[in-house]
């Protein structure tokens, strides 16, 4: 983070942290309270050492931390995190279509299992198959590594039940109340929804596209894997980006859950300010680099529950559809030697 985007970002944040001076006490100032959060968040200390570096109290340093990251969150998800309109997602499908080549795509989806120190009383509940304690953040992101909604807090043995159906975001899609734009007519004969593009772990909709599966791919069906894969793997840079600038996430965080439920949706509104200020800087000039991310592969959800018969039968036809579409007006040039020398 630059001293100028820190700077934006105290004024931000600043009113909403300061603390009233009283004859008994001088209160730690806001420039203070925001280093030592940020401090945390980027570099992943311990608290103690947190409290050695500033010569601050463990117990207020972690109320610190507690009461800084609710108000990142109160404060910047207006802002930087607002539930997308109709007009919204026509920009982030333009986006996904002029920068990565896939049509309509309103976003890119995956879950990522954010480690913890096991809660006490009900460690078991968030065991998960990764043989670690965790909680889900379940995200979908834009073209631009930004994150549009997120769903934070499942258990982390969920991993192999449906995450997605019983979230917030799941429920919204599958009755329509997220405002996404009705089909549009992409060419002449062809009249496509706006939809999602995720992996195996999540089921086909005729919001939801995710790739076929490897047995028995014709060519056109490795075209759209490669087309597919292309726009999917931005999720995974999103993640990427968030635990590199974060390094918080790169090991267990010690905390209470409600201290981890904050630490995850602060960062994920720092992610944002970051990545909606970078962009508009020069390109040579930004600090985040998308070909280099780490990123576990393992996503957070699996074996997603069953459909109704008839909408899997609609959504095979409109998967079939965007197949049709990628050979045909969608196509580019470089799609077959691609899929040639990645042998999807």
């Amino acid at each position: 983070m630059t001293p100028e985007q820190f700077d934006c970002l105290l004024g931000l944040i600043g009113p909403y942290i300061t603390k009233q001076e009283t004859i008994l006490r001088t209160p730690i100032p806001a420039i203070t309270r925001l280093a030592v959060t940020l401090r945390y968040l980027a570099c992943g200390d311990r608290m103690v050492s947190l409290s050695y570096q500033f010569r601050i109290g463990q117990s207020t340093v972690s109320n610190i931390i507690l009461e800084t990251t609710t108000a990142i969150w109160n404060i910047l998800q207006p802002i930087v995190l607002k539930q997308p309109r109709e007009n919204d997602w026509k920009r982030i499908a333009n986006e996904f279509n002029n920068m990565w080549n896939f049509v309509n795509c309103i976003g890119a989806i995956d879950g990522k299992h954010i480690v913890i120190q096991a809660p006490a009383h009900s460690s078991s509940t968030f065991y998960n198959y990764q043989a670690s304690y965790s909680i889900v953040l379940l995200a979908i992101c834009d073209a631009n590594y930004s994150f549009t909604l997120v769903d934070i807090g499942a258990e982390g043995r969920q991993s192999d039940g449906g995450i997605f159906q019983r979230s917030d975001i799941g429920i919204a899609f599958e009755n329509n109340l997220l405002n996404v734009p009705p089909p549009e007519n992409i060419s002449e004969n062809c009249i496509l929804p706006f939809v999602l593009v995720g992996d195996e772990a999540f089921a086909l909709k005729t919001y939801m596209m995710r790739p076929f599966p490897h047995k028995s791919l014709t060519y056109e069906r490795r075209i759209f894997n490669y087309r597919l894969s292309r726009a999917r793997r931005i999720i995974e840079s999103a993640f990427g980006i968030l635990a590199s600038r974060w390094r918080i996430f790169r090991k267990p965080i010690i905390a209470s859950l409600k201290t981890v439920d904050n630490i995850i949706k602060a960062s994920i509104c720092l992610h944002n300010f970051l990545i909606k200020n970078e962009l508009r800087r020069p390109v040579n000039e930004r600090r985040y680099m998308f070909d280099r991310m780490e990123y576990n592969e393992h996503g957070a959800v699996r074996n997603i529950a069953n459909i109704d018969v008839n909408e899997q039968r609609n959504a095979v036809t409109i998967r079939n559809k965007f197949v049709n579409y990628f050979m045909n007006e969608g196509a580019v040039f470089w799609q077959y030697e691609a899929v040639q020398n990645n042998n999807m």
